[in-house]
C-alpha cells in the first residue's frame, strides 16, 4: 500500500481545505490567516508521517532480512558449514511425513570417522577442525541431489536423509561418500585401517508397506545400528 493509499482521507480533506482558501468567495474571512497556517501546519505533519512510513517500511525489511539470516545460520553448523543437528531432524520429520504420504522410499546414512580421537590426539584440535570440515565437504559432494540434506549429526558423526531413495540408491550413494573421503587423502598415521582417513557407514531404508509399523527413530536406529556393524567389522566400510 501506498503513502497515498494509506492518507487518503487525511490528503483530500488537506486538498479542499487549499481550494477553499483560494476561493475569493472566502477572501474576505478575517479567519483565513489562521486557516492557512493550519493548512501549512496539516501539510507538514503529513510530509513527516509521510517520512516515518518510510523509515518503518526499510526498518521492517531490514529486520526480515536480519531475521532470515538468522534463521540461515541457527540452522548451520559453525564449524563445517552444512546443516547441524536441528536441521536434519527438522528435514527428516518432514520428509518422512511426505514419504509416507506419497507412499516413496525414504533412505538414511550414518557415518562416523574411523579413529577420530587419535586423530585428534596425534595432530591437535585445530587439525581436526580442518578434518571436520573437510570430509563434510567431501561428503556433501557425494549426494548429487539438492532435495539430499548432508548434516553434522554430532562431534565426528554425521547423517544423510535421502528422499525417495530405496536400499540401493543409498548404498550408492554411501560407496561414494566412503571413496570421496578416501580421495582427500588425509593423513592418519594412528589409523588401524589405513594410513589415511577413513569413514564407517551404516544405511537404513524403508519401502511403503512398512510405514504402519515404523516410526522415524526405527529408522534412525537401524542406520546406527549399521554405523556400529560396519565399525565392528573392521572399519572404512558401507554396511546396510
Amino acid at each position: 500500500m501506498s503513502f497515498s493509499d494509506l492518507f487518503q482521507r487525511e490528503i483530500n480533506i488537506l486538498t479542499q481545505a487549499r481550494q477553499l482558501i483560494q476561493d475569493e468567495t472566502y477572501s474576505d474571512n478575517c479567519m483565513l490567516p489562521e486557516y492557512k497556517l493550519m493548512v501549512k501546519h496539516y501539510n507538514k505533519l503529513l510530509k513527516q508521517t509521510r517520512r516515518l512510513v518510510k523509515m518503518s517500511d526499510i526498518m521492517q525489511n531490514d529486520l526480515n532480512e536480519l531475521n532470515d539470516r538468522l534463521e540461515k545460520l541457527s540452522s548451520l553448523d559453525g564449524l563445517t558449514g552444512i546443516p547441524n543437528r536441528r536441521c536434519f531432524d527438522n528435514a527428516y520429520e518432514k520428509e518422512w511425513k511426505q514419504a509416507q504420504r506419497n507412499g516413496t522410499a525414504l533412505s538414511i546414512i550414518m557415518v562416523d570417522i574411523d579413529y577420530f580421537k587419535l586423530f585428534n590426539d596425534t595432530y591437535g584440535h585445530a587439525s581436526g577442525d580442518t578434518c571436520l570440515k573437510r570430509v563434510a565437504s567431501a561428503l556433501s559432494s557425494a549426494t548429487k541431489r539438492p532435495m539430499d540434506i548432508v548434516a553434522r549429526y554430532g562431534g565426528e558423526e554425521f547423517a544423510a536423509v535421502l528422499p525417495d531413495t530405496n536400499i540401493e540408491g543409498a548404498q550408492i550413494v554411501a560407496k561414494n561418500m566412503r571413496q570421496q573421503v578416501e580421495a582427500l587423502d588425509i593423513a592418519h598415521v594412528e589409523s588401524k585401517v589405513a594410513d589415511h582417513v577413513t569413514v564407517s557407514i551404516g544405511i537404513s531404508s524403508i519401502q511403503t508397506p512398512m510405514y504402519s509399523s515404523h516410526t522415524p527413530e526405527t529408522l534412525i536406529k537401524v542406520a546406527d545400528d549399521m554405523l556400529y556393524k560396519a565399525k565392528s567389522s573392521g572399519r572404512n566400510r558401507v554396511c546396510s
